[in-house]
């Protein structure tokens, strides 16, 4: 099962992998790293629907795509290796194709394990104290600090205290794993909370640390970098608690107060210019201003959350140029839905001429 679809999809589904318990095999993560960048971003949010779709065991059925493999004889060769349960494909941020890998999900003696690898294996990527590290990994049952933090604010009236609470595993790994002058070990660079599993016994475990350091990193920077990336990924939001803040600069403020941490801006503020990579990645290189200059975006389902969204955008801290984007989008699916029911209309007057 390709998806998004056929033509460019970024995860296969084997009907092994369909067939695996969820007990077992979770794939909600990696269907939520499955959306399209290039694509208009949906008014809801795409990716949590991921969850009761499996849940209610409609996923091959909700597929907008299927790869049949056909064989003339008995004795072809197999459509994929024996145990394949899913394969994703991808290269993060980066537009450079020598980035790009594939992860695989292989069950063995019904053990699960997660392979990796280039798909340009001679390129190597090492700059002065950064390094790129792609390895094969045992797989972690469990859900993401990520995906546990997307189901709070999909709660209407979440409050910043809930919210603040899903990233617990992680800040305490962190915290448990700082040194006494605040700095965590290089190998412990890409550490975010998609970067970690909790196991349903409690247990944390991180994997997939791509980005490493040969030399100490400062806790605050992989904090707040962490908490970035994961307020991009887990967007659109519910409608909060009135006076709760969609701004990023008061997200991060209001979770290090959650958790009795230190929050000095202009310190940071150091620490994220100084430590910040992205640069040796041929990536935007944003100032700190410029990372925490955005609000999370509200989800809309239908005209009377877009009527609440305009009510309440003084409240909540949302700036014109967000709800200016959503009447946008908006306006765009609902050409996009026009052209769909007009292409439906003359399907169904062509059966009719035929019969």
């Amino acid at each position: 099962m390709p998806i998004p679809d056929y033509k460019l999809p970024y995860t296969i589904i084997t009907s092994s992998g369909l067939d695996a318990s969820q007990d077992k095999l979770v794939l909600e993560p990696i269907l939520a790293s499955s959306q399209r960048r290039y694509e208009n971003p949906a008014l809801f949010n795409l990716k949590a629907a991921w969850k009761s779709v499996i849940d209610a065991g409609l996923l091959a059925d909700l597929a907008d795509s299927l790869c049949f493999v056909a064989y003339a004889s008995e004795n072809a060769f197999p459509a994929h290796e024996k145990g394949l349960l899913v394969q994703h494909y991808g290269n993060g941020a980066h537009a450079d194709k020598h980035f790009a890998k594939v992860l695989s999900i292989v069950e063995d003696n019904g053990n699960l394990f997660v392979t990796r690898k280039k798909l340009f294996p001679d390129f190597h990527f090492n700059h002065g104290d950064y390094k790129q590290v792609i390895e094969d990994e045992p797989y972690y049952y469990g859900s993401r600090v990520e995906d546990n933090a997307r189901h709070c604010v999909m709660c209407k009236n979440w409050t910043l205290s809930d919210f603040a609470e899903t990233f617990s595993p992680w800040i305490y790994f962190i915290l448990e794993h700082k040194s006494h002058d605040d700095f965590l070990p290089g190998k412990f660079l890409d550490l975010a909370p998609f970067n970690l599993i909790v196991s349903p016994a409690g247990k944390t475990h991180p994997f997939d640390l791509e980005w490493q350091k040969t030399k100490p990193v400062p806790y605050q920077y992989i904090l707040v970098r962490g908490l970035i990336n994961t307020f991009h990924r887990i967007q659109p939001v519910s409608m909060p608690k009135v006076g709760t803040s969609l701004q990023y600069k008061e997200l991060i403020k209001g979770i290090f107060s959650y958790f009795s941490l230190e929050y000095d801006e202009n310190h940071i503020e150091k620490i994220w210019d100084s430590e910040n990579f992205a640069h040796i990645l041929e990536l935007p290189c944003l100032s700190w201003e410029a990372a925490t200059n955005h609000a999370m975006r509200l989800e809309i389902n239908d005209v009377s959350s877009l009527l609440a969204l305009v009510d309440c955008c003084a409240s909540l801290d949302v700036q014109p140029a967000h709800l200016y984007d959503y009447i946008i989008s908006l306006q765009k699916n609902i050409v996009s839905m026009q052209t769909q029911l007009k292409n439906m209309a003359k399907f169904v007057d062509n059966l009719k001429k035929r019969r």
